[in-house]
């Protein structure tokens, strides 16, 4: 039997998918995930420093950590613009082969930790309901929840140097982690009234000459039986952007996120563009 809609979200990340008897639910859940954190407290400084000197091929990570536990609060606020495409695979087709259902816009804006969405559209027209509240797939997390997930000491993550290999033409530094179940407390999923927060892994991609991020991969473990989705998995890209200030930071480009059931499986692509800070006048140009 073949699913009607149902809401999945991803909370800091977040995957949301169930249907309208619990559009309520969900989107309190989603204004209620942890806020990113805007100031670094010792803890944080010491775990990051932990980190950076538990193997020489670790160091680079130090500077991800605190800009995930700390610099944050630094971005100057910032406008993007966000598309969102959303595809469902037949189950009886190749599920490369998938259709697109739905296009979603908005104007995303970051400020203080958090970000917040206006002048929504769904399939080009304006709708009043916020993006959680649509039937489908939907993720959160992407501007830095998912980072700090990663990097909370509280998650006890396992890092490890893997490989050297090219990513956008760049050289790049690549990093395996996984953070237990028993450990997360900020990245989850959850269909119709199902919630869980799961173990999670996945991969780092730093610019080896900059140590800047360039991509975050993840996918859930420790998934429980009887949860209705099998499996989840999410690729973002970064790209490092200077400011008017000349401060730099990596700031997400495109995400991608599959999450499969056992009859069907649900792909959004997410594009963010002209970004901009949100006084200025010009436009922040992403390197290519």
């Amino acid at each position: 039997m073949g699913m009607a809609r149902r809401k999945v979200a991803i909370g800091v990340l977040a995957i949301l998918m169930s249907g309208p008897s619990s559009l309520a639910e969900t989107s309190d859940l989603l204004c209620q995930s942890p806020k990113i954190q805007t100031q670094q407290s010792s803890e944080q400084r010491s775990y990051c420093q932990t980190i950076s000197v538990a193997t020489s091929q670790t160091a680079p990570l130090a500077s991800v950590c605190e800009f995930a536990t700390s610099l944050r609060g630094e971005l100057p606020k910032y406008v993007c613009d966000e598309t969102v495409s959303r595809f469902e695979p037949s189950p009886l087709v190749d599920p490369q082969l998938d259709l697109m259902t739905d296009v979603i816009t908005a104007e995303v804006t970051f400020e203080n930790g958090h970000d917040s969405y206006r002048h929504i559209t769904l399939n080009h027209k304006p709708i009043n309901q916020t993006i959680p509240e649509l039937s489908g797939m939907s993720s959160a997390g992407e501007f830095g929840g998912l980072l700090q997930a990663i990097f909370k000491p509280q998650s006890a993550a396992d890092f490890k140097f893997t490989k050297k290999h090219s990513l956008r033409s760049k050289s790049a530094l690549v990093y395996a982690f996984h953070v237990a179940a028993r450990n997360n407390s900020s990245w989850w999923l959850r269909v119709h009234e199902s919630l869980i927060f799961p173990g999670f892994e996945g991969v780092l991609w730093l610019n080896q000459a900059t140590e800047a991020l360039m991509r975050v991969e993840v996918r859930a473990t420790e998934i429980p039986h009887g949860f209705p989705m099998t499996e989840i998995t999410a690729t973002t890209d970064y790209a490092e952007v200077q400011f008017s200030d000349g401060s730099r930071f990596p700031l997400p480009i495109k995400s991608e996120t599959v999450a499969r059931f056992k009859d069907k499986a649900f792909r959004n692509v997410i594009v963010f563009t002209n970004c901009h800070e949100f006084a200025a006048t010009h436009q922040i140009l992403f390197p290519k």
